[in-house]
């Protein structure tokens, strides 16, 4: 389903109260209504953010997805993330580590020089840290667009190759990932690393 992306009246909290009543009610949304629903960035400026997740979550199980959620699924199968690009390779994928650099889809991939920096200060200032060789997103984004049966996947993938590594303290650059490790990993699985 093409999605485009108007203007910011698309955004406006009618749109967001419409949308969640009639996913509740009928169970359906035709292409403008998705266009609608995902046009809010989940802010939450205008008190609406929880319902839209939650009326993302509905279409999601219903089958009513839109075309970058579908790219970006795919992008995470198979090449670990968001972006689509050819997966980093820079770390070791046996390592065994207390704190991990988490470096993230979009320092990564799009800015690697903030990326760089923190490395440069983690450094300079004596932290020991391990990193990933094969890193796979945090699914923060998967939760956002309303996947979450893929993103407890990733999820569950990721925590259990930080506990084999022996993680403890994730320090990571992006706030996507820190929300995501704060909100859907803290306590999962037995996993209770200390956020940075």
């Amino acid at each position: 389903m093409k999605t485009k992306y108007v203007n910011d009246e698309d955004c406006s909290p009618l749109n967001s109260l419409y949308c969640n009543l009639k996913i509740k009610i009928s169970g359906a949304l035709n292409e403008h209504d998705l266009r609608d629903l995902y046009s809010c960035n989940l802010c939450n400026d205008c008190r609406l953010g929880g319902l839209n997740h939650t009326a993302r979550k509905i279409a999601v199980s219903k089958g009513l997805e839109v075309d970058h959620l579908v790219q970006i699924r795919e992008n995470i199968k198979e090449q670990g993330n968001s972006y689509g690009i050819s997966r980093a390779q820079n770390g070791d994928d046996e390592f065994k580590c207390k704190t991990l650099l988490f470096k993230g889809c979009t320092p990564t991939y799009q800015t690697p020089e903030i990326l760089k920096a923190a490395e440069y200060l983690l450094k300079s200032q004596g932290v020991e840290y391990g990193v990933l060789g094969d890193e796979v997103c945090c699914g923060n984004i998967l939760f956002n667009l309303g996947d979450e049966d893929f993103g407890r996947e990733v999820l569950n993938e990721n925590i259990a190759r930080f506990k084999a590594a022996g993680v403890e303290r994730i320090i990571t650059i992006c706030p996507g990932c820190y929300h995501a490790f704060n909100k859907y990993y803290a306590g999962k699985e037995g996993f209770h690393p200390d956020i940075v």
